[in-house]
């Protein structure tokens, strides 16, 4: 069993599997192997708590091997207590038992000896509190630990009542009595019930001479001497008790004969002078640290119990009886002068004083070296102050003073040997009699006086300052009001007083103190009514103090963060506040009934810090502060909106615990703008009714999801499976956020996944993205090879469009007849992006190029209307920075030579000559060209040349003079206007002497000569 303690300790990851055994050997039947288990059983509660804590509060979940342990562990605790408060054959099975019950509760009660903090790390020795689960724990509830805890107490007290006690034998008897005194030492909040149930076993009651023994009576007066021990502020009221009792058991009275006779223990009959020194407080009774947490007295030695039951009797000896033995300890001289010493440092402030005034009769009349003054003082004037001190107790009208007692009653309490001492004086003083004056107050006078105590408690903070005691008053406060009739209303009093200085007067502390103490009230008391009255008090405590800081401080204040993170719960009202701040509609009706502004954008910081500040250190209201969180997400304001989306994203999504549910939400709003179809839009239409939503309700449900989307891009998926169903104004705001979420992602594997294979009805929204990840960005060749993928699947020239200019040429080429036959603004955007101002690669088309491959478009064989492509032709002459006079020039260069000649080629001459006037020249060389070309033999070609020729004569007369006589013959006679400018330039003798005959007889200059007829 002690390997099974070193392997839950060090793995408790193995201890579901040894519990069982444990459980078997609890039962085994051999007191030897009982123990142990109980023993050990004990240590693995302790560890098994503490890491159950620790687990929890740092990783926000219980791992299943160790809940599983728990569950084991609470089966042991129910089987051991059983062994603990009943009877069974072997008493020492039994008192172990009772020492595990006693673990249990201090477990399970809070240690005012260790920090409510919880520490960074759990160590191995790391001591256990339970106030560290105050900020909730979803399978431990301090206020079930305290009410089990109070319970078990309770079993054990019993066990020390009649007609418990007469059953059990002398040593239970001290088990238990060493138990209680245990828990009362270590929980002093518990003298209260303790101590009634010892001080019952006295040797006066017949219960306890019944089992009266003699290892009975030392465990009690032993319990006894360490309770007086105690300086906590429960325990003093039980002093004068626990003396009375200790005297009642000193046998026949010797101790007080001793002190009366003045046979004060000398030098050689204590122990040694340091040891005796701090006996009384710093050398406590040595306890024995147990593997399940509780303490063992070490039997004293009777040496020891000798001086306890001196210094016991020496507390409870009258003024005048102390007074008499400093005498004789100071005529031992140096002998006794530790005894002197101990003596006078066991002497409360109040007893000293007592002690002095009774001696002041034994003044001198005359101080040593009287004929000296001593600060101006004289020997007269001293003697007649004590004088007139000591008539004031003789005065029959000073109230509380019995004067009317005789010399005789006084004689009583005056020492034996009254002028025992040198210099005593014969003026002989007795100290007066009180006697208390009884006033019968009414129920009003009483409430002012309670009131009025405790409104001066309150403002005595100055003088404590001064005098100390300001960490008492910490404490009185909140239990004096817990004991005030409701009607009296002290919590008012005190919200005043510590909202008035929040800083200044450690508003903080006091009202975290004032909260535990309800609280405690509220779990503890059997009183259904008490309980619900200070649940009640507690809540409307804290949401008046909440907004009350709210209002006092800036926003920046971190006061009500620190508020709510240390109170022991928070209510509804709490929360109510909390949504007033992050989400200012909702209180705005009742800031307009009041005149007030709503929150500032400040306070909604504010409150959304608090909200983040509480889920992370509150475990247990980690739900209700995220509900908070996603009503102000989608809340109508913009302002508040974005702020609390930023909360969640960039704060609480990265939260593993929490993740899920914010996804889940998100996701469940995304899908709301989904259910208003175009049908049922049109029927509103119809009916005149407003749409079913709008653009500004389509980014309260959305905005979320969108900025969730930058941190886990999956979820982007969705968004292009919903879209092809969304009603048009959620479309719209997809359209305007979806650029903000590529930019962010724009390397995602995700997004390129979506645009190689976007699901049915994104199309338009893939284009977008694909738009944006262009540009002025250099796409990827990931994202290059996304897009093909994309036109192999859908065959859509319009998802090139943003990479065409970091394509091959090879690969556009085959795309004109699907470029030329978009839409005029898109056959644009096509060639300004197929044709940027850089080139972005050797492999890029040139304008001349994108020209002759539009010509090289067969419109039959093709399917592209000729129209569309003369639209085509006449976008790139638009494009005036592209298609520039050098471009066109050379683009007709490449055409001009090219077999068969295009189409469009005259058209595309002329257009250029309307765009650029300083291609005649170079047009002409182009005609001459053509004709070298047989141009003629293309009556398209032909008809256009001739137009041309007539558009640019005379220029084109030099060309039209190089045609065959035939051809031209055939152009004159459908273009009659030509023949007549053409004659008058062909007339001109330097002209005319280069033609041949043919022409000039075409031309009308020269007869033509007709052969004789041979007839």
């Amino acid at each position: 069993m002690r390997l099974m303690v070193g392997i839950g300790s060090k793995h408790p990851a193995m201890l579901p599997e040894l519990m069982p055994s444990l459980v078997i050997l609890l039962a085994d039947g051999t007191p030897a192997v009982m123990k142990q288990a109980i023993t050990t059983g004990s240590h693995l509660f302790r560890v098994v708590l503490v890491k159950l804590v620790f687990q929890v509060l740092y990783s926000n979940e219980v791992q299943d091997p160790l809940k599983l342990s728990w569950e084991w562990l609470l089966k042991l605790k129910d089987l051991v207590f059983s062994m603990a408060f009943q009877a069974t054959g072997n008493e020492e099975i039994r008192l172990r038992a009772v020492k595990f019950a006693t673990a249990v509760i201090l477990l399970y009660t809070p240690d005012p000896n260790i920090c409510s903090d919880l520490p960074l790390q759990m160590s191995d020795n790391c001591r256990f509190n339970v106030l560290w689960l105050r900020r909730g724990h979803p399978l431990l509830n301090i206020g079930d630990l305290a009410m089990e805890a109070s319970q078990n107490l309770i079993l054990l007290l019993d066990q020390l009542k009649f007609p418990q006690v007469k059953s059990l034998s002398g040593s239970m008897i001290k088990g238990f009595i060493n138990s209680l005194t245990a828990i009362a030492q270590r929980r002093p909040a518990f003298y209260g019930r303790i101590l009634p149930v010892l001080l019952d076993l006295n040797p006066s009651n017949s219960l306890l001479k019944e089992v009266q023994l003699l290892s009975v009576l030392q465990a009690l007066k032993n319990a006894y001497s360490e309770c007086l021990k105690c300086v906590h502020s429960t325990a003093e009221p039980w002093c004068a008790r626990i003396m009375q009792a200790l005297k009642a058991m000193d046998s026949g009275g010797a101790a007080d004969s001793k002190v009366l006779s003045g046979g004060i223990p000398s030098y050689n009959e204590t122990k040694e002078p340091s040891t005796f020194k701090n006996e009384g407080c710093t050398k406590r009774r040595i306890f024995e640290e147990t593997i399940d947490g509780t303490s063992e007295d070490r039997h004293p030695s009777s040496k020891r119990v000798r001086q306890d039951t001196v210094k016991e009797t020496e507390e409870v000896v009258s003024v005048n009886q102390l007074g008499s033995m400093f005498p004789l300890l100071e005529e031992q001289g140096e002998r006794a002068a530790n005894s002197l010493e101990v003596l006078s440092s066991s002497i409360s402030s109040e007893l000293l004083a007592d002690i002095v005034l009774a001696n002041m009769h034994n003044l001198p009349p005359a101080r040593p070296g009287g004929d000296k003054e001593d600060n101006g003082v004289p020997d007269s004037d001293m003697l007649a102050t004590f004088t007139q001190l000591a008539s004031l107790f003789q005065d029959p009208n000073l109230p509380g003073f019995n004067s009317t007692a005789t010399k005789k009653d006084r004689a009583q309490h005056l020492p034996a040997e009254q002028g025992r001492g040198p210099g005593a004086s014969s003026l002989q003083l007795v100290p007066p009699i009180m006697r208390a004056i009884k006033r019968e107050l009414t129920k009003e006078n009483k409430d002012q006086l309670q009131r009025e105590a405790f409104v001066r408690i309150i403002e005595s903070d100055e003088q404590l300052l001064v005098a100390g005691g300001t960490h008492m008053r910490m404490s009185l406060l909140p239990q004096i009001g817990v004991k005030f009739p409701l009607e009296l209303n002290p919590w008012e009093a005190l919200q005043k007083y510590v909202l008035s200085d929040y800083v200044e007067r450690k508003g903080h502390e006091l009202i975290v103190r004032v909260l535990y103490r309800l609280y405690l009230e509220s779990q503890q008391s059997q009183d259904s009514h008490i309980s619900s009255t200070a649940t009640s008090i507690y809540e409307s405590f804290l949401v008046t103090v909440a907004k009350a800081l709210r209002d006092k401080f800036p926003a920046s204040d971190k006061s009500l963060n620190k508020l709510f993170a240390e109170v022991p719960y928070l209510p509804e009202g709490v929360f109510k506040v909390l949504e007033g701040l992050c989400s200012p509609s909702l209180e705005r009706s009742n800031a307009e009934k009041h005149d007030k502004e709503t929150p500032s954008g400040d306070r909604i910081t504010q409150g959304l810090s608090c909200v983040w500040s509480l889920i992370v250190l509150r475990p247990i209201n980690r739900d209700r502060c995220l509900q908070i969180a996603f009503e102000s997400a989608v809340h109508p304001l913009e302002e508040v909106r974005m702020k609390a989306i930023r909360l969640i994203t960039n704060k609480l999504y990265s939260l593993v615990a929490i993740s899920k549910r914010i996804e889940e939400f998100a996701t469940e709003k995304l899908w709301s703008v989904v259910g208003s179809d175009p049908a049922t839009d049109e029927l509103n239409a119809d009916s005149q009714q407003d749409p079913v939503l709008g653009i500004t309700e389509a980014q309260q449900c959305m905005s979320l999801y969108f900025a969730l989307c930058t941190k886990q891009h999956n979820l982007l998926h969705e968004i292009f499976v919903l879209f092809g169903d969304m009603p048009h104004p959620a479309k719209q705001v997809v359209h305007e956020h979806i650029p903000l979420i590529v930019r962010s992602i724009i390397t995602s594997s995700d997004l390129l996944g979506i645009i190689s294979d976007p699901p049915s009805g994104s199309e338009r929204l893939v284009m977008k993205v694909l738009e944006t990840l262009t540009d002025g960005l250099i796409p990827s060749r990931y994202l290059i090879s996304a897009i093909k993928k994309l036109y192999a699947k859908i065959k859509d020239v319009d998802f090139l469009i943003p990479v065409l200019a970091y394509l091959p040429k090879e690969e556009i080429l085959p795309l004109f007849p699907d470029l030329v036959n978009l839409p005029m603004d898109k056959l644009q955007t096509a060639l300004s992006r197929m044709l940027p101002a850089v080139p972005q690669s050797a492999s890029s088309l040139t304008p001349s190029e994108v020209l002759k491959a539009i010509h090289n478009i067969e419109p039959e064989k093709d399917g592209v209307p000729l129209k569309k492509l003369m639209e085509a032709l006449s976008a790139c002459f638009e494009l005036k920075t592209i298609f520039t006079q050098q471009v066109l020039a050379k683009a007709l260069n490449l055409l001009v030579e090219q077999i068969p000649l295009p189409f469009l080629f005259m058209r595309t001459v002329i257009q250029a000559i309307g765009v650029f006037p300083g291609l005649v020249d170079f047009s002409m060389e182009i005609m001459s060209r053509l004709v070298k070309k047989q141009v003629w033999n293309y009556p398209q070609l032909w008809m256009g040349f001739v137009k041309y020729a007539i558009h640019t004569k005379p220029h084109s007369f030099g060309a039209l003079l190089q045609v065959p006589a035939p051809q031209l013959a055939n152009a004159l006679s459908k273009y009659p206007i030509l023949k007549g400018p053409l004659v008058e330039h062909a007339s001109q003798p330097h002209i005319r002497s280069t033609l041949p005959r043919s022409l000039l007889v075409v031309l009308g200059l020269l007869q033509d000569r007709q052969p004789p007829d041979p007839t």
